[in-house]
Order: C-alpha cells, then structure tokens, then sequence
C-alpha cells in the first residue's frame, strides 16, 4: 500500500490534533486550534484546549471530528486537503504508527501574533493582512489587528506552551505565522526570549514569509542560534505575474533576498532549509509553466534540491483555479496535463507533494462548476483593480486577453460600476 493510499484509505487520520498547539484571534476571542482549517465557530471559549481533546477522542474512534469539515470537502472534490499535504511529508513508518498508538516524534506551537503585513494579495481578506484591511476595510475583530505578545495574559499563556512543549522530549518546532511574519512584534519579542530561555538552541523555528521583506543582519544572527531553522516561502508566482498576485511587491525584491538566502543556506546547510509554498488561484495558474521553468533554472544554478508543495486556496472560492467555465478551463486543464510531466519533478523529489496536487487539480477540472463563480470573481477583480490602482489586463494577460465578449463585457460593466462609486 503506497502512501498516497495509506492516507485516502484512514480519512479520519492527522497529525495536527497530535503535535500542535496553535494560538490565534479569532473574531473577538483568542482560541487554540491545530491548522489553519479546524472550525474555530465550532468553539464559544477563549483558549480552549480542550476542544483539542475532543477533535482527537474523535480520530482515535476512527471518526472524522465535525469541526475537520473544510478537509473533508477538499477531499471529496479530489483536491488535496492540509491533511493530505500535511501526512504526505511524514515518513510511511511514522503515518503507521500515528494511526495505531497516535504518537508523533513532533511537538509544535504556532502563533498567528497579528494580521500585520505589507502585501495586499489578490487572495488575501482583512483578517490575514493589515494592508489589505486598509484598502478593504477592516478585520472581523480589531482584537486581530492587535499583536498578542502586547497582552500580558496571551504573552503568559503562549510562553508557558512553548516551556511545557520544550521539554516533552520530542523534536519541538515553533512555527510564527502571518500576516507577514517578520514584521511583527511579537515575533521579535519571541525570539528574544527563546534565546533568554536558552531554547533557541535546541528548537526548530519554522517561519513563513513572502520574502518580500528584507532579511535584517539581526534576524539573521537571530535564526543561527537554533538548532535547525525551515523557512516556508510564500513565492506564488515570477515576472510581472508575481506583482499581480503579491501586490505591491516586485519579484526583483524577492530574487535579491532569495540570493542572502542561498548564501546563508551554504554557509549553513545542515541548520537551514526552506520550501517553496504557491497557492494556485485564477490569477496565477496561466502562467504555471513560467513558474516551474524558472524555479528548475535556479535550483540547477544554485545546485539547490527542491522543496516545494502547495496549499489549496478556498477561500475566497471564486479565486480557486476549479471556479474557471469553459473556454478557460479545458485550456487551464490541458496546460496542466503538459506540466505533469516537467522535467522539474524527475529532478527533485521532494516535489512530490506539487505533483500531487498538481494531479488532482487537473482531476478537478473534469467535474461541474457554479457559472456564478467566474463572474463573482470578474466583479471582485474590477474592485481590487480599482482600490490598488492595478491592471489585470497586464499582470494576468494570458487569461484577459482571451476573455469571452460576454465575460469581457461583464468586467467592463463592474470597472465603471466602481469608477461611479468613486466619481
């Protein structure tokens, strides 16, 4: 039994509910969570762990927690979930022995600290970015604006988390979360006290960032203290089509930090390591094949083995690569049956993951759609062209140029729409 089959074969099965304790604001409540997906709704207290004790009684029944719903309807629809991608970078033996005794050698705290950041990306919402709160309007909580490490009750609680997991005896990773991680407090503040607490050094820090934001000579001496550091790069996308999605950021920027990173890796590749993270979306799967060749280029410079894996984009759904009708769907489909076949994945196995889902979403591409997606999204795009100033028609030509005189029209009606609103 392969992996893959391993995986689909125990749908009630995660590693998260056993190795993670995540803090996050949610709406006006800082709850405790194990991904990004779990229904927090589904929790009406502030740190409730116990609600974790009750998402794993459910897996070690061998029954999907209620609360795992948005895993389940990526699975049903063939996409690959967070749990799916999640136990694919487990070893077979260790996915074996999580569904029979439920143990893991990991032991992770993440922390979303705030919504801070500098990009207002096309698939963003105001509870993950505060410059895209500025532009659209603010989060569902100001309590999500506010960095937690400024509370003295949540700075308490996520310190005495990290003291017990620290000293559990397993492989313990602190992963910050963003926003974009970098610029945050709480994030600086943290690592000032692992170092104060002498856990720096036998830690792994698992950070996310765009890499749109320059790597500091501090933070750099910062992340050698730990014992092993994996960056997790938000990269979704190169060229002009880079822009569009990461706006306001330029890929320039991150291929100049992309270079401190490969110099850094070299002087330390046994402490650092990273993977490359896209998210897919209508906005950037025309030009996949742009981004496959130029990432197979680099790493053959730079003699780099790829890691590179994807998270599925859900929210919002009418950004999803699978909200695409015809004519542009069947293109889309056939572009990424051609990609399914790069010379990048023969080259790096641990692209493994990128294929996957890369399979699965030419799947997905075979099954019926709501037409009301496509133009939910030609009006959310005429919106976010006209609140930023942006032009789709360039950074995403490859699609507009080839839009229907019926879908042409449509987005021609929502840029006046906004332009009135405005005049």
């Amino acid at each position: 039994m392969d992996k893959i089959h391993k995986i689909q074969s125990r749908p009630w099965l995660c590693i998260h509910p056993w190795t993670t304790t995540d803090f996050r604001a949610h709406k006006d409540l800082v709850k405790i969570t194990c991904c990004c997906n779990l229904d927090l709704d589904q929790v009406d207290r502030e740190l409730d762990f116990s609600f974790l004790d009750g998402v794993r009684a459910d897996m070690a029944d061998h029954r999907m927690p209620s609360s795992c719903h948005v895993c389940k309807h990526d699975e049903d629809l063939g996409q690959q979930s967070e749990r799916v991608r999640n136990l694919l970078s487990y070893p077979e033996n260790e996915i074996d022995r999580l569904a029979e005794r439920f143990e893991s050698n990991d032991r992770q705290v993440l922390i979303k600290f705030s919504n801070k950041c500098s990009l207002a990306c096309r698939s963003c919402k105001p509870d993950d970015s505060s410059f895209y709160a500025s532009k659209f309007g603010p989060p569902s909580s100001p309590l999500i604006s506010q960095d937690l490490s400024e509370d003295p009750h949540y700075w308490s609680r996520i310190t005495h988390e990290i003291e017990k997991s620290h000293v559990s005896g397993k492989n313990f990773i602190i992963q910050p979360i963003g926003g974009e991680t970098l610029l945050q407090a709480g994030f600086h503040r943290l690592l000032r006290w692992l170092e104060s607490k002498d856990i720096s050094a036998n830690a792994t820090l698992r950070l996310t960032t765009s890499l749109a934001v320059n790597l500091s000579d501090d933070l750099v001496q910062s992340l050698a203290r730990f014992k092993k550091v994996t960056l997790m790069l938000s990269i979704d996308s190169v060229g002009e089509n880079y822009h569009c999605v990461r706006w306001p950021a330029t890929f320039d920027r991150v291929e100049r930090n992309l270079n401190l990173l490969i110099q850094l890796h070299r002087s330390r590749a046994d402490q650092l390591e990273f993977a490359i993270t896209p998210v897919f979306s209508i906005n950037n799967i025309f030009y996949l094949e742009d981004f496959l060749d130029w990432w197979h280029d680099w790493a053959h410079v730079h003699e780099i083995d790829l890691w590179m894996y994807s998270i599925h984009l859900y929210h919002p759904n009418y950004l999803a690569v699978e909200a695409l009708p015809e004519p542009y769907r069947s293109q889309v489909k056939t572009m990424i049956g051609r990609c399914l076949g790069h010379e990048i994945f023969a080259r790096h196995l641990k692209m493994f993951p990128l294929k996957n889902y890369l399979e699965n979403m030419h799947a997905s591409l075979a099954r019926p759609i709501d037409p009301g997606l496509f133009t939910h999204y030609l009006k959310y795009t005429a919106l976010y062209d006209h609140k930023t100033q942006s032009d789709i028609d360039q950074c995403n030509s490859r699609l507009f140029s080839i839009l229907t005189p019926e879908h042409r029209s449509t987005f021609g009606h929502w840029q006046q729409h906004h332009e009135r609103q405005t005049a």
